[in-house]
């Protein structure tokens, strides 16, 4: 325990100081004799006057680290071990995370969080530390888009004992004060670009579809929903709480009004779309492969309302939403191995900081996404706006990051057009 004081004749306090590597803090004594100490613990703040003498207040203090430390468990560990257990992709999480987003978080720890905060031990960690992180961002959306990994991995680490204070308090006054910064780059080496390998083909879409109806136990539905995702853009979270009023299926529309949230601790739940916006998107007549979705579609509507027009259109068997792990593990990972769908071979940190490889699928139900919004930029020449708005994307530009990266024979297109 850390401490500088300046005590007067009597061996009180002059001026308030704070515990290093605790959020302590300690007052001298004003209107009454006795020291004030401060501390969060729990996500609280508590209050409490103690000692005359600085050596009663040290004493004190002592028992307070003993009640802090018990409820941290790792909180003497360094901070890259928290980043390590937090990537870690056995750890169990609210959804499953796709190789893209999990290689965009591998992206943001090794150019920002490990070289500047790996090294500090947790329970030392402050606003003071994550301050540099934001503003050493080139941007102000990649600063909002770090400051969310942020405190995404420091609740975790909260309710996990690695950190003594909560994640909202320590980056409550973090916000970004850089510059814009002009970088050059490669095209396609953006984080967040989606390069041509990483989509599935057509082709790919139609076997997994038929892979997911030949499953033993798999409904007429399932192979549906599939289709419909690749070629509407819902994400899985939005198709699991699709419901048959959604749909318009003589102008071929689906308006997303909620999506199906589900964590392993509690209950999943009903929430508002990705960005807190509803949506209208639509689906093609035909696939590219040649599948009749709309009629599919609208059988299945017709099916779905005779019962209740505002029933699910792809409920799991025993009616109510899917679980995403019950759905990966029960039809998508089955039909992805039925189909032959390619898998690839990716290196990760363990815990103990060790090097593994480990095979994973190269393509996830996040991707049936891509191949939605490829095929509407590069085959239907749609406009980035557009496809935006039909995709949800925040605003075009994110659309131009992912998918307007180095596509193969651009400059061939180019020499016949200028021919």
């Amino acid at each position: 325990m850390d401490i500088t004081t300046r005590l007067d004749s009597r061996g009180r306090l002059v001026k308030r100081v704070r515990v290093s590597g605790y959020p302590i803090t300690v007052y001298p004594p004003s209107t009454t004799p006795y020291h004030r100490i401060r501390y969060w613990m729990d996500g609280k703040r508590y209050s409490t006057n103690c000692g005359k003498n600085f050596d009663q207040v040290v004493e004190r203090i002592g028992e307070i680290l003993d009640q802090i430390d018990s409820g941290t468990v790792n909180s003497g560990q360094p901070v890259s071990k928290l980043i390590d257990a937090w990537l870690d992709p056995s750890r169990p999480r609210a959804r499953v995370w796709s190789l893209r987003y999990r290689q965009g978080l591998e992206y943001l720890d090794r150019t920002y969080l490990r070289p500047m905060i790996g090294n500090l031990r947790c329970r030392d960690l402050r606003d003071s530390h994550l301050q540099p992180i934001l503003d050493a961002a080139p941007s102000e959306s990649e600063a909002k888009r770090i400051k969310r990994v942020l405190r995404s991995m420091l609740r975790w680490g909260y309710d996990s004992g690695y950190l003594p204070t909560n994640a909202d308090r320590l980056l409550v006054q973090v916000h970004w004060r850089g510059k814009t910064v002009q970088t050059v780059s490669a095209i396609g080496s953006d984080p967040m670009a989606v390069t041509p390998d990483s989509i599935p083909t057509h082709e790919a879409v139609e076997s997994l579809r038929q892979a997911i109806h030949d499953l033993p136990d798999s409904a007429p539905h399932d192979a549906l929903m599939v289709a419909l995702a690749a070629y509407s853009g819902l994400r899985l979270g939005e198709i699991l709480e699709l419901r048959a009023s959604d749909i318009d299926t003589s102008k071929r529309r689906i308006k997303v009004r909620r999506q199906w949230l589900d964590a392993t601790t509690s209950p999943g739940q009903v929430s508002a779309p990705k960005w807190g916006k509803t949506r209208t998107t639509i689906y093609p007549v035909d696939t590219p492969a040649g599948y009749a979705l709309a009629a599919a579609v609208r059988a299945r509507v017709r099916q779905v309302s005779r019962k209740n027009p505002d029933g699910l259109m792809f409920p799991a068997p025993r009616g109510g939403n899917w679980g995403q792990r019950n759905f990966y593990a029960r039809r998508f990972d089955p039909a992805c191995e039925a189909a032959e769908w390619p898998m690839i071979k990716q290196t990760r940190r363990r815990r103990d900081g060790k090097a593994m490889k480990e095979q994973c699928k190269a393509w996830t139900f996040h991707s049936l996404r891509h191949v939605f919004c490829t095929w509407l930029l590069w085959e239907c020449e749609a406009s980035p706006a557009d496809v935006a708005k039909a995709a949800g994307h925040a605003s075009p530009e994110t659309t131009l990051r992912i998918y307007a990266n180095d596509l193969p024979g651009t400059l061939d297109r180019l020499g016949d057009l200028t021919s």
